[in-house]
């Protein structure tokens, strides 16, 4: 079933998941977890576009949950945030 949705069909999978390959190397090196490092992508984003939002992924268990919230005092260097910009631009199968 999950193959007939767009990030999931073969080719797109492929390439997401190369993507998520980098996604875990940047995060290894600064010694967070792969999750932390686009969630503080995404509050470094909303900041810098001025945004009244956060993002909330869904957390069904409580060391989740404190990962997620440590995300927030992550601050990425401007080196690592042109790194991952094109990583989020070259998503594939998602339509924003």
């Amino acid at each position: 079933m999950s193959a007939s949705i767009a990030p999931f069909s073969p080719d797109n999978r492929i390439a997401n998941m190369r993507l998520v390959a980098k996604i875990e190397e940047i995060a290894s090196a600064k010694g967070i977890t792969p999750a932390q490092l686009v969630l503080a992508w995404l509050c470094a984003r909303l900041r810098t576009l001025n945004a009244k939002a956060v993002p909330v992924p869904e957390t069904r268990k409580r060391p989740l949950l404190e990962e997620n919230v440590a995300a927030v005092s992550i601050t990425l260097t401007e080196q690592e945030m042109t790194t991952l910009e094109p990583l989020a631009a070259a998503v594939r199968g998602v339509a924003v």
